[in-house]
């Protein structure tokens, strides 16, 4: 009677031993599971993530085009070009208008010019950074973009009109010996056709987009 009771009391404690190991195995696999769900969910918004932040970044490029295109409709020539984009009042108008994004309908999305860096190296280049930040506010992800623009100046130099002033005179004989009479008959100057200034440059053909991710 006492070995059936040792053998019934050792077959009890195996069978919890056992059922605590099933539980225990049941509960890892059970975080493992969770931990796999979470794992998932945040490859997921990651991707997310990424995506927007690939959408954002076309936009960006969209704004400074159409901001561009503007400063090359307004500046017939080189200089004009250079002077504006030189100026400390037009440069804060092309900024913000790369900045603005209300006309987007994009959310929890910053474009931030760095300030003060738009340079001329010598050759009618200028370059400048604009930082892209795309945030994930729910689970505290952030994704952060710098994009380097090199703005070129396609603009053609401004003519320069040649005085015809001695050329009138020389064509109307001033010369006495030339003209012995001394009846000098005043001819109109030719009328030269205005030159045509307006040159349809596409701004994408003057922008260069190097994207560094962080």
């Amino acid at each position: 009677m006492s070995k059936l009771k040792k053998r019934i009391g050792s077959a009890s404690i195996m069978a919890i031993m056992v059922l605590t190991l099933l539980t225990l195995s049941c509960m890892s696999l059970q975080n493992r599971l969770i931990d796999y769900g979470k794992s998932e969910w945040i490859d997921v918004q990651s991707e997310n993530l990424l995506r927007k932040s690939e959408g954002a970044m076309i936009i960006t490029e969209e704004k400074i085009v159409e901001a561009t295109q503007r400063l090359y409709d307004i500046s017939p020539y080189k200089d004009d070009f250079k002077n504006r984009i030189e100026s400390f009042e037009y440069r804060k108008q092309y900024v913000s208008e790369i900045e603005n994004l209300s006309d987007v309908n994009i959310e929890n999305v910053k474009i931030d010019v760095v300030k003060d860096d738009i340079s001329e190296d010598g050759s009618l280049l200028y370059k400048f950074w604009v930082n892209v930040t795309v945030y994930e506010k729910e689970y505290n992800m952030k994704r952060k973009l710098e994009l380097c623009v090199t703005l070129k100046n396609l603009r053609k130099d401004r003519p320069i009109k040649e005085d015809n002033e001695n050329n009138i005179e020389q064509e109307n004989g001033d010369n006495p010996e030339e003209n012995p009479g001394g009846n000098v008959e005043e001819q109109p100057p030719e009328i030269e056709p205005e030159e045509d200034i307006v040159e349809n440059i596409d701004a994408r053909d003057a922008l260069i987009f190097r994207v560094v991710k962080e």
